[in-house]
């Protein structure tokens, strides 16, 4: 969330839509999107619970719009998201379609927020290094390069939570 930019946040493959929430709660405007009509149906479920818990409570947040799209023809205007996220993304994301459609739908200056990785911290410690050199962006290197040439410029970084490390890759437009 901290790396998330003012103004509108697409959620790409929001899957039972828990980060959409999330993301609402804390005052953004999302759009979340899945082909999934069984991810749809949970997260729209979960918003339900949450609007009447938060009603109840006398708390208010936005709603997030949880849309079944596919990833590859997004259905909003050009230049209309500050942010983009994907968590633990399936291989949609490595598609010149989905990198085009991100970076059409991102405003200049918008940030693709890439997560696609976490690791125990016991097996981190092994894998992963505090300081990625080049060897160890291996595996994400041709991804980093295919969304380079569509536009972005790319950073890696690691981000240590209590009990875990977790990859990020940040495109930025």
């Amino acid at each position: 969330l901290p790396y998330l930019r003012p103004g509108r946040v697409l959620e790409l493959a929001h899957g039972t839509g828990t980060l959409a929430l999330d993301m609402a709660d804390r005052g953004y405007s999302v759009a979340a999107v899945d082909l999934s009509p069984a991810m749809g149906r949970i997260a729209s479920s979960k918003k339900r619970n949450r609007t009447v818990r938060r009603t109840r409570s006398g708390l208010a947040s936005a709603d997030p719009a949880f849309i079944r799209a596919d990833v590859q023809e997004l259905p909003f205007p050009d230049v209309f998201f500050g942010s983009a996220v994907s968590t633990f993304p399936a291989d949609f994301i490595f598609s010149p379609a989905t990198v085009a459609e991100v970076h059409r739908t991102l405003r200049p200056g918008g940030v693709w927020i890439i997560l696609p990785t976490a690791y125990p911290e016991w097996i981190a410690g092994r894998l992963l290094r505090e300081n990625m050199d080049s060897a160890s962006r291996n595996s994400f290197s041709l991804f980093a390069r295919h969304v380079e040439a569509a536009g972005f410029s790319v950073r890696t970084e690691i981000i240590r939570r209590p009990h875990s490390r977790v990859m990020l890759i940040l495109a930025e437009k």
